[in-house]
């Protein structure tokens, strides 16, 4: 997979189809949490 991260330090991937509505609702809750806790330190 070469270029697959388009210059990103980091991929995720799944090797299963997997739904969007839920993998949007994961992401989202992900990164506001990864950001509260950036803020905080």
């Amino acid at each position: 997979m070469k270029n697959a991260g388009a210059g990103a330090p980091s991929v995720v991937a799944t090797l299963w189809s997997v739904n969007d509505v839920a993998s949007e609702k994961l992401m989202v809750d992900f990164y506001k949490k990864l950001q509260k806790i950036l803020r905080d330190d």
